[in-house]
């Protein structure tokens, strides 16, 4: 199983990895080029919320799992509650046999690195490779966007990704 991960900001700090098989990332990833506006490089919710339901659609279509770690904020640091919720995730995905572990890649990966690499070594999994890559040139990398979008944006945009989604709050 292979792992894609992507965060949110909307009350909480979300970060969701999408998990699939890898005979399936051939098709999901032809199935989600499809789904890009003419011209787009990329699914970014930020600026596809108008093709919300066609985009949430697609990706509910998809033989993916999603894990989504809400960390609340209340005034701490969001540096934070994102080491948290990636720790928690990283170790969730090593004991589920991930084999391999994508993040979207922002000006935060040292910091992310230094979190998983802890996270890894605490962990009593077999450990996987992990690399953070833009999403311009992953486009699993769009699922996890969506997915977070969706549960954050509530709804029936949370109703329609709700049967793919294992919520962990965490305290």
């Amino acid at each position: 199983m292979h792992a894609f991960a992507d965060e949110s900001r909307r009350g909480d700090y979300l970060v969701c990895a999408a998990t699939i098989a890898p005979a399936d990332l051939t098709e999901a990833r032809k199935a989600l080029k499809a789904l890009r506006a003419p011209k787009a490089a990329r699914i970014h919710m930020s600026h596809d919320s108008r093709r919300a339901h066609e985009i949430i659609r697609g990706v509910v279509a998809l033989d993916v799992q999603a894990h989504l770690y809400v960390a609340r904020l209340h005034g701490r640091p969001e540096r934070r509650a994102r080491d948290e919720a990636l720790a928690a995730m990283v170790t969730d995905l090593d004991t589920m046999g991930v084999r391999q572990l994508w993040l979207e890649s922002c000006d935060q990966d040292r910091q992310d690195r230094h979190v998983i690499r802890a996270a890894l070594m605490a962990s009593s999994g077999p450990g996987f490779p992990f690399r953070h890559a833009l999403p311009t040139s992953e486009p699993m990398l769009w699922v996890p966007d969506v997915i977070a979008w969706a549960w954050g944006k509530g709804g029936h945009h949370r109703k329609a990704v709700a049967d793919l989604v294992e919520v962990h709050t965490l305290p």
